[in-house]
């Protein structure tokens, strides 16, 4: 975790690894899915986050499609997933709680996911490295309704 010296906020990249999930028997298939890059801003009104979909797949689910020689060909390429939000406090009139939220310790939350933002955000973080991140998604967290 880094912490932003200048307002408190704490800054966190997370890598969440790939797996392969699949199973002969339907009722036990997980599925496959590529390692997740994600960046969060958080402090005492929730998290916002932005999360990026490597499409780096584990080895044992691409290996029949694989070919080491060819490495620069192969058809995997980040993209942008989505940038979302956890916060203690409801954002707007109708907005539900969701309770044990895993991001913020078990205590309910009021979450939304936003897609479009997203892939606006990636090709600024593209051109303009992480810094862009940091500044997008701070900006998202003081728009957060709640104190501090």
């Amino acid at each position: 975790m880094i912490n932003s010296p200048d307002n408190g906020l704490q800054h966190q990249i997370t890598f969440l690894p790939g797996y392969d999930g699949r199973h002969p028997d339907p009722a036990h298939n997980q599925g496959v899915d590529g390692m997740e890059i994600r960046f969060t801003v958080s402090g005492p009104k929730g998290l916002v986050y932005f999360a990026l979909d490597t499409q780096w797949y584990p080895l044992s689910a691409v290996q029949d499609h694989y070919d080491p020689t060819r490495w620069a060909e192969q058809p995997y390429q980040a993209r942008s997933l989505e940038i979302g939000y956890h916060a203690c406090v409801p954002q707007h009139p109708y907005h539900r709680a969701h309770p044990d939220c895993d991001f913020l310790a078990g205590q309910s939350c009021y979450s939304e996911i936003f897609y479009r933002s997203a892939r606006s955000l990636y090709w600024v973080f593209v051109h303009e490295g992480e810094p862009a991140i940091w500044r997008e998604l701070e900006h998202h967290y003081h728009q957060l309704k709640g104190r501090g």
